[in-house]
């Protein structure tokens, strides 16, 4: 799943420049707004996981107003993209800490970069614990888990989440066609979800209750696949299948 994107730019020939690039780079861009009432009414619409704003709208009301009220009502990254980089602009901009801070004219490769930080940073400063020296954990944002796949971080949903397996200090995150892998260990992951639905059924095995297809005395039956349920474990998850 593609990591969305609001863009906002009342320069519409900017916009679409941008749009262009940031599909080339992977991400799906929901919309562009011009102004503060059309970013707004786009986000009552489909919220995405970035937003990406000029701060001089058009308008009364420009990016910085729009940034106080996102943050006032969604939980999202946002990264500032402007011409002026003048002592009064950055402090505006900095009374509601974006989480990222491009000054035009950038090329790709900054608001690539700009882009994975401010996801990086975001996830890690609500969920995360960063271990120094060690690769990032999977991010955890709302609905979502965010893995790194060589450059480049991936959107996976956790309804997308069959079940999860330790191997060494990583955990295997499976889904009904592809595998994902994120260092973290099971407890933390786990806690960090706080859904009831990820439920641990081995020390080293959790599922998804609503992907399972079985209980028998080899094991917890999903899809194909049989994994090994725990002597301590059998009991709790029994319990939780009977209140579903």
């Amino acid at each position: 799943m593609k990591v969305s994107i609001l863009l906002i730019e009342d320069e519409l020939i900017i916009a679409e420049d941008m749009r262009m690039i940031l599909e080339g780079l992977g991400y799906e861009v929901l919309g562009i707004a011009t102004d503060y009432s059309e970013a707004m009414e786009l986000l009552e619409q489909n919220t995405p996981d970035i937003v990406l704003a000029d701060i001089m709208l058009g308008g009364s009301k420009d990016g910085v107003d729009l940034a106080k009220e996102i943050r006032k009502k969604y939980e999202l990254p946002l990264i500032f993209a402007t011409s002026h980089s003048d002592k009064f602009t950055l402090d505006r901009a900095k009374e509601v800490k974006p989480n990222g801070y491009l000054v035009k004219p950038f090329d790709e490769k900054d608001l690539f970069a700009a882009i994975e930080v401010a996801l990086a940073n975001f996830a890690g400063a609500e969920l995360n614990t960063q271990h120094a020296g060690n690769e990032p954990e999977g991010m955890l944002v709302r609905d979502s888990v965010y893995v790194k796949e060589r450059h480049h971080f991936v959107k996976v949903n956790l309804n997308e989440l069959r079940w999860i397996m330790v191997d060494g200090n990583y955990l295997e995150l499976h889904a009904e066609h592809k595998r994902y892998v994120i260092r973290s260990s099971l407890r933390d992951f786990l806690d960090k979800l706080r859904i009831p639905r990820f439920h641990r059924v081995h020390k080293s095995f959790a599922v998804n209750l609503e992907c399972i297809d079985a209980v028998n005395s080899d094991g917890i039956i999903v899809g194909n696949t049989t994994i090994p349920m725990g002597r301590n474990y059998r009991d709790d998850l029994l319990q939780k299948l009977n209140t579903i």
